[in-house]
Protein backbone atom coordinates (compact mmCIF):
# COMPACT_ATOMS: atom_id res chain seq x y z
CA UNK A 1 0.00 0.00 0.00
CA UNK A 2 1.27 3.49 -0.80
CA UNK A 3 2.14 5.61 2.17
CA UNK A 4 -0.30 8.28 1.13
CA UNK A 5 -3.12 5.90 0.30
CA UNK A 6 -6.19 5.78 2.47
CA UNK A 7 -6.94 2.43 4.11
CA UNK A 8 -9.91 0.52 2.61
CA UNK A 9 -12.99 0.53 4.75
CA UNK A 10 -15.31 -2.46 5.23
CA UNK A 11 -18.63 -2.17 3.38
CA UNK A 12 -21.42 -0.62 5.32
CA UNK A 13 -24.31 -3.03 5.80
CA UNK A 14 -27.70 -1.69 6.50
CA UNK A 15 -30.15 -3.58 8.66
CA UNK A 16 -33.33 -4.45 6.77
CA UNK A 17 -36.33 -2.37 7.57
CA UNK A 18 -39.29 -4.03 9.32
CA UNK A 19 -41.21 -3.90 6.03
CA UNK A 20 -38.36 -5.65 4.15
CA UNK A 21 -38.10 -8.31 6.84
CA UNK A 22 -41.85 -8.91 6.68
CA UNK A 23 -41.74 -9.19 2.88
CA UNK A 24 -38.83 -11.67 3.08
CA UNK A 25 -40.72 -13.77 5.61
CA UNK A 26 -43.81 -13.78 3.42
CA UNK A 27 -41.73 -14.94 0.46
CA UNK A 28 -40.30 -17.82 2.49
CA UNK A 29 -43.72 -18.81 3.76
CA UNK A 30 -45.17 -18.67 0.24
CA UNK A 31 -42.31 -20.80 -1.10
CA UNK A 32 -42.75 -23.47 1.58
CA UNK A 33 -46.54 -23.50 1.22
CA UNK A 34 -46.28 -23.95 -2.55
CA UNK A 35 -43.64 -26.67 -2.20
CA UNK A 36 -45.88 -28.48 0.27
CA UNK A 37 -48.85 -28.17 -2.11
CA UNK A 38 -46.76 -29.61 -4.94
CA UNK A 39 -45.72 -32.67 -2.97
CA UNK A 40 -49.13 -33.41 -1.45
CA UNK A 41 -51.16 -32.61 -4.55
CA UNK A 42 -48.99 -34.54 -6.99
CA UNK A 43 -49.54 -37.78 -5.06
CA UNK A 44 -53.28 -37.58 -5.76
CA UNK A 45 -53.06 -37.16 -9.54
CA UNK A 46 -53.14 -40.46 -11.48
CA UNK A 47 -52.40 -39.18 -14.99
CA UNK A 48 -49.50 -37.25 -16.46
CA UNK A 49 -51.82 -34.69 -18.09
CA UNK A 50 -53.48 -33.73 -14.81
CA UNK A 51 -50.13 -33.64 -13.05
CA UNK A 52 -48.63 -31.28 -15.64
CA UNK A 53 -51.56 -28.88 -15.36
CA UNK A 54 -51.42 -29.00 -11.57
CA UNK A 55 -47.70 -28.14 -11.51
CA UNK A 56 -48.11 -25.28 -13.93
CA UNK A 57 -51.06 -23.75 -12.08
CA UNK A 58 -49.20 -23.91 -8.75
CA UNK A 59 -46.06 -22.34 -10.20
CA UNK A 60 -48.02 -19.61 -11.96
CA UNK A 61 -49.96 -18.89 -8.78
CA UNK A 62 -46.85 -18.69 -6.61
CA UNK A 63 -45.18 -16.28 -9.04
CA UNK A 64 -48.41 -14.28 -9.58
CA UNK A 65 -48.13 -14.80 -13.32
CA UNK A 66 -51.00 -13.97 -15.68
CA UNK A 67 -50.08 -16.60 -18.28
CA UNK A 68 -47.95 -19.70 -18.33
CA UNK A 69 -47.02 -22.92 -20.07
CA UNK A 70 -45.23 -26.14 -19.20
CA UNK A 71 -43.05 -27.70 -21.87
CA UNK A 72 -42.06 -31.38 -21.51
CA UNK A 73 -38.70 -32.34 -23.01
CA UNK A 74 -38.22 -35.89 -24.26
CA UNK A 75 -35.08 -36.88 -26.17
CA UNK A 76 -34.59 -33.30 -27.31
CA UNK A 77 -38.17 -32.86 -28.51
CA UNK A 78 -40.28 -30.16 -26.82
CA UNK A 79 -44.03 -30.68 -26.32
CA UNK A 80 -46.39 -28.18 -24.74
CA UNK A 81 -48.01 -30.21 -21.95
CA UNK A 82 -50.17 -27.53 -20.34
CA UNK A 83 -51.06 -23.85 -20.61
CA UNK A 84 -52.86 -21.52 -18.23
CA UNK A 85 -54.16 -17.95 -18.16
CA UNK A 86 -55.42 -16.04 -15.12
CA UNK A 87 -55.84 -12.91 -17.21
CA UNK A 88 -56.27 -12.80 -20.96
CA UNK A 89 -56.19 -15.79 -23.29
CA UNK A 90 -53.94 -18.84 -22.81
CA UNK A 91 -50.84 -18.76 -24.99
CA UNK A 92 -50.86 -20.86 -28.13
CA UNK A 93 -48.65 -23.87 -28.34
CA UNK A 94 -46.76 -22.41 -31.31
CA UNK A 95 -46.12 -19.17 -29.41
CA UNK A 96 -44.81 -21.07 -26.38
CA UNK A 97 -42.51 -23.28 -28.45
CA UNK A 98 -41.18 -20.22 -30.30
CA UNK A 99 -40.35 -18.53 -27.00
CA UNK A 100 -38.79 -21.75 -25.68
CA UNK A 101 -36.66 -22.22 -28.80
CA UNK A 102 -35.39 -18.63 -28.51
CA UNK A 103 -34.87 -18.74 -24.74
CA UNK A 104 -31.13 -18.14 -25.11
CA UNK A 105 -31.79 -14.74 -26.74
CA UNK A 106 -31.59 -11.96 -24.08
CA UNK A 107 -34.90 -10.20 -23.46
CA UNK A 108 -34.92 -6.61 -22.21
CA UNK A 109 -38.31 -6.91 -20.56
CA UNK A 110 -38.85 -8.50 -17.15
CA UNK A 111 -42.44 -9.52 -17.79
CA UNK A 112 -41.41 -13.10 -18.75
CA UNK A 113 -39.62 -15.96 -16.98
CA UNK A 114 -38.17 -18.99 -18.76
CA UNK A 115 -36.75 -21.69 -16.52
CA UNK A 116 -35.31 -25.11 -17.36
CA UNK A 117 -36.32 -27.94 -15.00
CA UNK A 118 -33.54 -30.53 -14.67
CA UNK A 119 -32.92 -33.70 -12.69
CA UNK A 120 -29.40 -35.13 -12.47
CA UNK A 121 -28.34 -32.94 -15.40
CA UNK A 122 -31.19 -34.30 -17.53
CA UNK A 123 -33.56 -31.76 -19.02
CA UNK A 124 -37.08 -32.80 -18.04
CA UNK A 125 -39.21 -29.74 -18.73
CA UNK A 126 -39.35 -26.00 -19.00
CA UNK A 127 -41.73 -23.46 -17.54
CA UNK A 128 -42.67 -20.16 -19.17
CA UNK A 129 -44.44 -17.47 -17.13
CA UNK A 130 -45.61 -14.01 -18.15
CA UNK A 131 -47.13 -11.00 -16.48
CA UNK A 132 -49.29 -8.51 -18.31
CA UNK A 133 -47.85 -5.00 -18.82
CA UNK A 134 -50.06 -3.55 -16.10
CA UNK A 135 -48.52 -5.88 -13.48
CA UNK A 136 -45.14 -5.27 -11.82
CA UNK A 137 -42.20 -7.01 -13.54
CA UNK A 138 -40.60 -10.13 -12.18
CA UNK A 139 -37.89 -9.44 -9.61
CA UNK A 140 -34.71 -11.25 -8.65
CA UNK A 141 -36.60 -12.69 -5.68
CA UNK A 142 -39.21 -14.07 -8.09
CA UNK A 143 -36.48 -15.77 -10.08
CA UNK A 144 -35.01 -17.34 -6.96
CA UNK A 145 -38.47 -18.52 -5.91
CA UNK A 146 -39.07 -20.13 -9.32
CA UNK A 147 -35.67 -21.84 -9.14
CA UNK A 148 -36.54 -23.29 -5.72
CA UNK A 149 -39.96 -24.51 -6.81
CA UNK A 150 -38.56 -25.91 -10.07
CA UNK A 151 -36.30 -28.19 -8.04
CA UNK A 152 -39.38 -29.58 -6.27
CA UNK A 153 -41.18 -29.96 -9.61
CA UNK A 154 -38.16 -31.84 -11.03
CA UNK A 155 -38.42 -34.50 -8.33
CA UNK A 156 -42.16 -34.85 -8.94
CA UNK A 157 -41.73 -35.11 -12.72
CA UNK A 158 -38.97 -37.70 -12.37
CA UNK A 159 -41.08 -39.80 -10.01
CA UNK A 160 -43.99 -39.51 -12.44
CA UNK A 161 -41.77 -40.61 -15.34
CA UNK A 162 -40.52 -43.64 -13.40
CA UNK A 163 -44.08 -44.54 -12.37
CA UNK A 164 -45.34 -44.26 -15.96
CA UNK A 165 -42.49 -46.49 -17.11
CA UNK A 166 -43.38 -49.00 -14.41
CA UNK A 167 -47.03 -49.00 -15.50
CA UNK A 168 -46.02 -49.45 -19.13
CA UNK A 169 -43.84 -52.41 -18.20
CA UNK A 170 -46.65 -53.92 -16.13
CA UNK A 171 -49.15 -53.52 -18.97
CA UNK A 172 -46.71 -55.16 -21.37
CA UNK A 173 -46.13 -58.01 -18.92
CA UNK A 174 -49.88 -58.54 -18.50
CA UNK A 175 -50.32 -58.55 -22.29
CA UNK A 176 -47.40 -60.93 -22.76
CA UNK A 177 -48.58 -63.16 -19.91
CA UNK A 178 -52.03 -63.38 -21.52
CA UNK A 179 -50.48 -64.42 -24.83
CA UNK A 180 -48.10 -66.95 -23.29
CA UNK A 181 -50.73 -68.54 -21.08
CA UNK A 182 -52.71 -69.50 -24.17
CA UNK A 183 -50.20 -72.31 -24.78
CA UNK A 184 -47.96 -72.39 -21.69
CA UNK A 185 -48.73 -73.15 -18.09
CA UNK A 186 -48.87 -70.04 -15.86
CA UNK A 187 -45.70 -71.17 -14.07
CA UNK A 188 -43.74 -71.52 -17.32
CA UNK A 189 -45.13 -68.21 -18.63
CA UNK A 190 -43.97 -66.47 -15.45
CA UNK A 191 -40.47 -67.92 -15.82
CA UNK A 192 -40.27 -66.66 -19.40
CA UNK A 193 -41.41 -63.15 -18.41
CA UNK A 194 -38.99 -62.99 -15.48
CA UNK A 195 -36.10 -64.19 -17.65
CA UNK A 196 -35.56 -67.40 -15.67
CA UNK A 197 -36.31 -69.40 -18.84
CA UNK A 198 -35.04 -68.35 -22.26
CA UNK A 199 -37.62 -68.19 -25.07
CA UNK A 200 -36.93 -70.21 -28.20
CA UNK A 201 -37.69 -67.72 -30.96
CA UNK A 202 -35.52 -69.29 -33.64
CA UNK A 203 -35.47 -72.96 -34.52
CA UNK A 204 -33.45 -75.00 -32.02
CA UNK A 205 -32.89 -78.74 -31.77
CA UNK A 206 -34.09 -80.15 -28.46
CA UNK A 207 -35.20 -83.47 -27.08
CA UNK A 208 -38.86 -83.24 -26.10
CA UNK A 209 -41.70 -85.62 -25.37
CA UNK A 210 -44.74 -85.14 -27.59
CA UNK A 211 -48.29 -86.01 -26.58
CA UNK A 212 -50.98 -86.13 -29.24
CA UNK A 213 -54.58 -86.98 -28.47
CA UNK A 214 -56.97 -87.75 -31.32
CA UNK A 215 -60.70 -88.07 -30.73
CA UNK A 216 -62.49 -91.15 -32.08
CA UNK A 217 -66.11 -91.03 -33.24
CA UNK A 218 -66.17 -87.22 -33.51
CA UNK A 219 -67.64 -87.15 -37.03
CA UNK A 220 -70.51 -89.41 -36.01
CA UNK A 221 -71.07 -87.31 -32.91
CA UNK A 222 -71.31 -84.09 -34.95
CA UNK A 223 -73.77 -85.71 -37.35
CA UNK A 224 -75.98 -86.53 -34.37
CA UNK A 225 -75.84 -83.25 -32.44
CA UNK A 226 -75.10 -80.63 -35.14
CA UNK A 227 -72.11 -78.27 -35.59
CA UNK A 228 -73.26 -75.65 -33.03
CA UNK A 229 -73.50 -78.19 -30.21
CA UNK A 230 -70.26 -79.79 -31.39
CA UNK A 231 -68.42 -76.47 -31.06
CA UNK A 232 -69.64 -76.19 -27.48
CA UNK A 233 -68.41 -79.70 -26.63
CA UNK A 234 -65.05 -79.15 -28.34
CA UNK A 235 -64.48 -75.97 -26.34
CA UNK A 236 -65.07 -77.94 -23.14
CA UNK A 237 -62.80 -80.72 -24.39
CA UNK A 238 -59.92 -78.41 -25.37
CA UNK A 239 -60.20 -76.41 -22.16
CA UNK A 240 -60.04 -79.47 -19.92
CA UNK A 241 -57.17 -81.05 -21.86
CA UNK A 242 -55.21 -77.79 -21.81
CA UNK A 243 -55.59 -77.67 -18.03
CA UNK A 244 -54.13 -81.17 -17.79
CA UNK A 245 -51.07 -80.34 -19.92
CA UNK A 246 -50.46 -77.17 -17.92
CA UNK A 247 -50.77 -79.09 -14.64
CA UNK A 248 -47.60 -81.00 -15.60
CA UNK A 249 -45.78 -77.88 -16.94
CA UNK A 250 -46.23 -78.82 -20.57
CA UNK A 251 -46.81 -76.66 -23.63
CA UNK A 252 -49.95 -76.78 -25.78
CA UNK A 253 -48.78 -76.51 -29.37
CA UNK A 254 -52.01 -76.50 -31.33
CA UNK A 255 -55.53 -77.82 -31.82
CA UNK A 256 -56.03 -79.49 -35.19
CA UNK A 257 -59.63 -80.47 -35.81
CA UNK A 258 -60.42 -82.57 -32.74
CA UNK A 259 -56.75 -83.40 -32.04
CA UNK A 260 -54.54 -81.81 -29.38
CA UNK A 261 -50.74 -81.57 -29.62
CA UNK A 262 -48.74 -80.89 -26.46
CA UNK A 263 -45.08 -81.31 -25.65
CA UNK A 264 -42.76 -81.39 -22.65
CA UNK A 265 -39.18 -80.14 -22.57
CA UNK A 266 -39.46 -76.64 -24.04
CA UNK A 267 -39.29 -73.86 -23.16
CA UNK A 268 -39.09 -75.23 -19.58
CA UNK A 269 -37.09 -78.45 -19.24
CA UNK A 270 -37.31 -81.07 -16.51
CA UNK A 271 -35.34 -84.23 -15.92
CA UNK A 272 -38.61 -86.20 -15.85
CA UNK A 273 -40.31 -84.70 -18.93
CA UNK A 274 -41.24 -88.15 -20.38
CA UNK A 275 -42.84 -89.11 -17.07
CA UNK A 276 -44.75 -85.82 -16.95
CA UNK A 277 -45.97 -86.41 -20.49
CA UNK A 278 -47.18 -89.96 -19.77
CA UNK A 279 -48.89 -88.87 -16.58
CA UNK A 280 -50.63 -86.10 -18.51
CA UNK A 281 -51.78 -88.69 -21.07
CA UNK A 282 -53.22 -90.85 -18.27
CA UNK A 283 -54.98 -87.82 -16.82
CA UNK A 284 -56.35 -86.89 -20.25
CA UNK A 285 -57.98 -90.31 -20.61
CA UNK A 286 -59.61 -89.94 -17.19
CA UNK A 287 -60.75 -86.37 -17.91
CA UNK A 288 -62.29 -87.47 -21.19
CA UNK A 289 -64.09 -90.33 -19.45
CA UNK A 290 -65.68 -87.70 -17.18
CA UNK A 291 -66.61 -85.49 -20.14
CA UNK A 292 -68.16 -88.44 -21.94
CA UNK A 293 -70.30 -89.15 -18.91
CA UNK A 294 -71.42 -85.50 -18.72
CA UNK A 295 -72.17 -85.30 -22.45
CA UNK A 296 -74.15 -88.52 -22.30
CA UNK A 297 -76.72 -86.84 -20.06
CA UNK A 298 -77.75 -84.50 -22.91
CA UNK A 299 -76.82 -86.40 -26.07
CA UNK A 300 -76.84 -89.91 -27.49
CA UNK A 301 -73.15 -90.62 -27.93
CA UNK A 302 -71.52 -93.00 -30.42
CA UNK A 303 -70.15 -96.17 -28.87
CA UNK A 304 -66.78 -95.44 -30.48
CA UNK A 305 -66.41 -91.99 -28.87
CA UNK A 306 -63.07 -91.74 -27.10
CA UNK A 307 -59.45 -90.63 -27.44
CA UNK A 308 -56.40 -92.42 -28.79
CA UNK A 309 -53.11 -90.98 -27.52
CA UNK A 310 -49.57 -91.29 -28.84
CA UNK A 311 -46.53 -90.33 -26.75
CA UNK A 312 -43.00 -90.21 -28.19
CA UNK A 313 -39.62 -88.81 -27.13
CA UNK A 314 -36.98 -87.59 -29.54
CA UNK A 315 -35.11 -84.71 -31.09
CA UNK A 316 -37.23 -82.03 -32.73
CA UNK A 317 -36.82 -78.45 -33.88
CA UNK A 318 -38.60 -76.00 -31.57
CA UNK A 319 -39.27 -72.40 -32.53
CA UNK A 320 -41.30 -69.93 -34.52
CA UNK A 321 -42.22 -71.34 -37.91
CA UNK A 322 -44.25 -69.59 -40.59
CA UNK A 323 -44.24 -66.41 -42.66
CA UNK A 324 -43.61 -62.77 -41.89
CA UNK A 325 -47.36 -62.26 -41.46
CA UNK A 326 -48.19 -65.32 -39.38
CA UNK A 327 -45.99 -67.39 -37.10
CA UNK A 328 -46.63 -70.49 -35.00
CA UNK A 329 -44.48 -71.52 -32.05
CA UNK A 330 -44.37 -75.23 -32.77
CA UNK A 331 -42.23 -78.35 -33.05
CA UNK A 332 -41.35 -80.41 -36.11
CA UNK A 333 -39.42 -83.62 -36.57
CA UNK A 334 -39.79 -87.40 -36.97
CA UNK A 335 -40.62 -87.84 -33.27
CA UNK A 336 -43.69 -85.60 -33.66
CA UNK A 337 -44.76 -87.44 -36.79
CA UNK A 338 -44.44 -90.74 -34.92
CA UNK A 339 -46.63 -89.41 -32.06
CA UNK A 340 -49.28 -88.47 -34.63
CA UNK A 341 -49.14 -91.92 -36.23
CA UNK A 342 -49.43 -93.64 -32.83
CA UNK A 343 -52.39 -91.44 -31.87
CA UNK A 344 -54.05 -92.43 -35.13
CA UNK A 345 -53.49 -96.13 -34.44
CA UNK A 346 -54.39 -96.16 -30.75
CA UNK A 347 -57.96 -97.37 -30.05
CA UNK A 348 -60.34 -95.32 -27.92
CA UNK A 349 -59.05 -95.13 -24.37
CA UNK A 350 -55.56 -96.39 -25.28
CA UNK A 351 -52.12 -94.77 -24.88
CA UNK A 352 -49.32 -95.86 -27.22
CA UNK A 353 -45.67 -95.18 -26.29
CA UNK A 354 -42.54 -95.44 -28.36
CA UNK A 355 -39.45 -97.30 -27.10
CA UNK A 356 -37.62 -94.21 -25.78
CA UNK A 357 -40.58 -93.02 -23.74
CA UNK A 358 -41.31 -96.51 -22.44
CA UNK A 359 -37.75 -96.97 -21.16
CA UNK A 360 -37.94 -93.57 -19.39
CA UNK A 361 -41.17 -94.35 -17.51
CA UNK A 362 -41.21 -98.10 -17.02
CA UNK A 363 -39.37 -97.85 -13.70
CA UNK A 364 -41.11 -94.81 -12.16
CA UNK A 365 -44.53 -96.22 -13.08
CA UNK A 366 -43.69 -99.73 -11.83
CA UNK A 367 -44.31 -101.42 -15.18
CA UNK A 368 -41.18 -103.55 -15.43
CA UNK A 369 -42.09 -106.70 -13.54
CA UNK A 370 -44.82 -109.18 -12.73
CA UNK A 371 -48.11 -109.23 -14.49
CA UNK A 372 -47.67 -105.69 -15.74
CA UNK A 373 -44.54 -106.43 -17.80
CA UNK A 374 -45.23 -105.71 -21.46
CA UNK A 375 -43.63 -106.59 -24.75
CA UNK A 376 -43.79 -104.16 -27.67
CA UNK A 377 -45.87 -104.68 -30.77
CA UNK A 378 -44.25 -103.96 -34.12
CA UNK A 379 -46.42 -101.60 -36.15
CA UNK A 380 -45.94 -100.62 -39.76
CA UNK A 381 -46.63 -96.90 -39.91
CA UNK A 382 -46.97 -94.59 -42.89
CA UNK A 383 -43.80 -92.56 -43.41
CA UNK A 384 -41.53 -95.02 -41.57
CA UNK A 385 -39.44 -97.57 -43.48
CA UNK A 386 -39.29 -100.24 -40.78
CA UNK A 387 -41.84 -101.51 -38.22
CA UNK A 388 -41.83 -99.45 -35.03
CA UNK A 389 -41.90 -101.11 -31.57
CA UNK A 390 -44.89 -99.71 -29.69
CA UNK A 391 -46.07 -100.23 -26.11
CA UNK A 392 -49.68 -99.99 -25.07
CA UNK A 393 -49.90 -98.50 -21.59
CA UNK A 394 -52.39 -100.08 -19.24
CA UNK A 395 -53.91 -97.31 -17.14
CA UNK A 396 -52.95 -97.64 -13.48
CA UNK A 397 -55.39 -97.08 -10.66
CA UNK A 398 -56.06 -93.40 -9.89
CA UNK A 399 -53.71 -93.52 -6.88
CA UNK A 400 -50.84 -94.58 -9.12
CA UNK A 401 -50.75 -91.26 -10.89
Amino acid sequence: MDAGASPSLPPITRAPTPEQSANELRRHVRAMETANELVLGAAKLPTAGRLHRFLLERLAGALQADQGALVILNDGAAVVAATTAISGSPPSGADVLARWTDRAIPRPADDELLHLITYDDRELAGVWLRRLPAAPPFSADDRRLLSFLANQAAIILENSRLFERYLTQQREQFRLRGLLEQYLSPAVAERLISGATRPLLEGQRLTVTSVIGDMRGSSELMNRIGPEAMVHLLNQYFSRLTDVVFRYDGTVDKFAGDAVLGFFGAPARHADDPLRAVRSAIAIQRVFAGLRQDWGQDHVLPETLGIGIGVTTGEVVVGNIGSGKRLDHTIIGPAVNLAARLAGKAPSGAIYLDEVTWQAVVGPLGLQSGKRALRPRLLGLRGFDIPIPVYRLRLPAPSGE
